[in-house]
């Protein structure tokens, strides 16, 4: 909120002939729900943040991006459909697990699991000091889904990262045995959840993380780091980040996704133009990137900030940072499924099958095979509605 506060006056006072009005998506609202009204009302704005512009594109609502603002881009290959690219990523953002530190040491754990049994052992171990290794938040979709895709995603991207694209023409299927084998080893840490996993959000997960209550957050990210350094978060004990474990060290890679990314208005052009263009420009220009970046805790996707550390005044909040970038270096990244965009975009309730498929394995459905057929199924259905 500082951040865009300041953003506000800065502009303004760069750009005083343009009149800037930035409006925030309601929390009541999904982001997809906010920009179907104001599709349906004429009122899009001329420059909008989204997640998923694959739909907008479609509709004729967002134009290609120019190649001046392109070129702005450190990847302006990433997210292209059809050869155009129709958006521009803000920023980059990293996945994982935290951990206690201090819990580890506790149980005996001095070095951070590698292998899947490795990692189970580990479990086993916290577990035997009386304290819940798992914080799972199996309510909400998204999160659950986050500890399968860590599982699949280097299996299935790292070797094929085109994947969804080859899944939407028919040439591979998610029935397959990598997919099997994430799903097993994803229902092997059910024994290992908090009591009352079943019910409980990522809000109530993320609370007992950090009052210290359970060992491990399933899913936390590197914007957890931002709110520990605005003292959203208070962390009396030390933080690590671990990437997911695998059946073989090597094949680990951390998660990463490129969202909120800027699209133009199909009817802008002329002098409005040239005022969005200097909005993307001032945004992406050193002085005010680097302050989105760091109230973000985030990596930049911009030219010109290979060499950006961010600035984090709280040490535990220092620490999530660097442990975060030390693992990307060290293992590489994959592309997190649910953030594919351009010619890699899921079709439409591809995701949310993803994420009930885990719920209900979660639940106690152990028909692997049925899990993964009704993913398909839902992929080739959401396929055809996009192509129609």
């Amino acid at each position: 909120k500082s951040f865009w506060e300041m953003f506000e006056r800065e502009f303004e006072a760069k750009y005083p002939q343009y009149e800037l009005e930035l409006e925030n998506i309601p929390s009541s609202d999904s982001p997809e729900q906010f920009y179907k009204t104001k599709i349906a009302a004429g009122e899009f704005p001329d420059i909008a943040k989204v997640w998923q512009p694959a739909l907008l594109i479609s509709a004729g609502v967002i134009q290609e991006i120019p190649q001046d603002l392109a070129a702005l881009l450190s990847d302006p290959e990433f997210g292209k459909v059809n050869g155009k690219l129709y958006a521009m990523p803000q920023h980059m953002g990293a996945l994982g697990m935290w951990y206690n530190k201090d819990i580890f040491k506790r149980a005996g754990i001095d070095k951070l699991p590698e292998t899947w049994d490795e990692f189970i052992k580990a479990l086993e171990s916290i577990k035997a000091i009386g304290v819940e290794p798992l914080g799972m938040a199996a309510k909400d979709g998204w999160y659950v889904a986050g500890p399968f895709n860590f599982l699949w995603s280097p299996m299935t991207y790292g070797p094929d990262p085109d994947w969804p694209k080859r899944r939407t023409a028919g040439e591979v299927k998610f029935n397959n045995p990598v997919t099997k084998r994430a799903l097993e080893q994803f229902a092997e840490t059910i024994p290992y959840w908090q009591k009352g996993a079943l019910s409980a959000t990522y809000d109530q997960v993320k609370g007992l993380f950090f009052s210290g209550e359970v060992a491990i957050m399933a899913n936390g990210g590197i914007y957890n780091a931002a709110e520990v350094n605005t003292g959203e978060l208070d962390v009396g004990f030390e933080i690590g980040y671990m990437p997911m474990p695998q059946d073989r060290a090597e094949d680990r890679r951390v998660n990463v996704y490129k969202d909120n990314l800027w699209v133009i208005n199909s009817e802008v052009d002329g002098k409005k133009m040239e005022a969005v263009s200097d909005f993307i420009r001032f945004f992406y220009s050193s002085g005010i990137y680097v302050k989105f970046l760091d109230a973000n805790a985030s990596m930049p996707t911009a030219k010109g900030f290979e060499s950006y550390a961010p600035t984090m005044d709280h040490p535990v909040a220092a620490v999530m940072v660097e442990e975060i970038r030390v693992a990307m270096e060290a293992l590489g990244t994959v592309t997190h499924a649910h953030a594919a965009q351009g010619d890699n975009i899921w079709p439409q309730g591809a995701r949310e099958m993803s994420e009930k498929i885990v719920q209900e394995l979660a639940a106690g459905n152990q028909n692997l095979e049925e899990l993964m057929n009704m993913f398909d199924e839902q992929w080739d259905k959401g396929a055809q509605q996009m192509a129609n």
